[in-house]
């Protein structure tokens, strides 16, 4: 990580005002024909990798999902590697099974909003350092989308310890509101999956009612967990509002011109949209309590 912290800041410096942007490619852990690469440690190391990327500014991340070489009969390790797992079988054929690595990529493209915002971790401490680089005890991301909804990703990186977490969005009271809640983790640290058992570690889906301001959570050890937090519902009905008006006068345009000229689908991918002002999530743990608090409006 801080290698490629160190040639985004040279991009930043000797290319400044030029729209460049870092790309990442292969990550994770490579060149390692172990179970800890298919167990859950590697997607919760994938994770922290992910949040650290997004940070950097990097719009997009490429991963390995799958190579010709099952790693039963590779001594390189890059089957091992790769999300989803091929097997080669007796008679000649191909069995293929997802890693706890491609479930938690379901976690990010299920639970995360269109637009970045801000955050900070309170009470965060240093789990372990590798190489000089200090690995936190939490890790969080958090998003919003259109409609308004904030969506707060948070990483256990604890191998045998729970978490303890307090979710605070500026500006909102979450008393009365149900969180969506999915996450990713299982007994041990090696668990993975396999053809015999194909779910072993998979994604749990729930749902939690907040009784206060701030909603409280535990996370499970080497866990991966995303939050849903509902826009308010008078939000909600003026983004609705809005919608509907923009409808209707593009409907009355067209009812008035005879050729509509239409943006092509690329055109409109390329648009960008401003964001809104964002909230601040913020993540607690007792016993030493992590406050994650994240922006929302």
């Amino acid at each position: 990580m801080p290698r490629v912290k160190a040639l985004v800041d040279a991009m930043n410096q000797y290319a400044p005002g030029m729209g460049k942007v870092p790309v990442l490619s292969e990550f994770g852990v490579y060149n390692h024909n172990t179970q800890f690469v298919r167990g859950i440690g590697h997607a919760v190391y994938i994770a922290n990798e992910m949040i650290d990327y997004i940070g950097f500014g990097t719009p997009y991340i490429n991963k390995h999902c799958l190579v010709d070489y099952p790693y039963g009969a590779d001594n390189l390790g890059s089957g091992s590697q790769c999300v989803i797992q091929a097997i080669k079988q007796n008679d000649g054929t191909t069995d293929f099974v997802s890693t706890p690595s491609a479930k938690m990529f379901s976690i990010f493209n299920n639970m995360t909003g269109t637009t970045q915002i801000g955050q900070k971790i309170e009470g965060n401490v240093t789990c372990y350092t590798y190489k000089g680089y200090n690995v936190p005890l939490v890790k969080a991301i958090s998003s919003k989308d259109e409609q308004g909804n904030v969506y707060l990703t948070v990483v256990n990186n604890s191998r045998d310890e729970r978490t303890d977490v307090n979710l605070i969005i500026d500006g909102k009271d979450l008393t009365g509101k149900d969180l969506q809640v999915w996450y990713l983790t299982s007994d041990d640290v090696l668990d993975e999956n396999t053809q015999a058992n194909p779910n072993k570690v998979d994604v749990q889906k729930t749902k939690i009612s907040v009784t206060e301001k701030t909603a409280k959570y535990s996370l499970a050890p080497h866990s991966v967990t995303a939050f849903k937090i509902p826009a308010d519902a008078q939000k909600e009905s003026e983004a609705e509002s809005e919608t509907q008006k923009e409808t209707t006068t593009e409907s009355e345009k067209e009812s008035e011109s005879e050729t509509v000229n239409k943006p092509s689908d690329d055109k409109k991918q390329t648009e960008t949209q401003t964001p809104a002002t964002p909230a601040k999530p913020t993540v607690t743990r007792p016993k030493a309590v992590r406050n994650v608090k994240a922006k929302a409006t």
